[in-house]
């Protein structure tokens, strides 16, 4: 997932997914504590995605707290 973060000097989105209780949290608290060790600077975004609604209100709600309008 690391490998996949960061590429071409570029950072990128990543998404984990699967059955629940398989591990994706704690896979990816431990992926958002090695990168802000290395890069403070770097902004981690947490967006639900249990269905479609959820996931567009995540959205518009980060857009509202980083001041994008509409």
């Amino acid at each position: 997932m690391r490998q996949m973060l960061f590429v071409g000097g570029q950072t990128t989105k990543i998404a984990a997914m699967g059955l629940g209780g398989v591990g994706k949290t704690q896979l990816v608290l431990e992926l958002v504590f090695q990168v802000r060790e290395e890069h403070e600077e770097c902004s981690v975004i947490w967006i639900p995605s249990t269905n479609i609604e959820s996931l567009h209100q995540a959205y518009v709600d980060v857009a509202r707290q980083i001041r994008i309008p509409g």
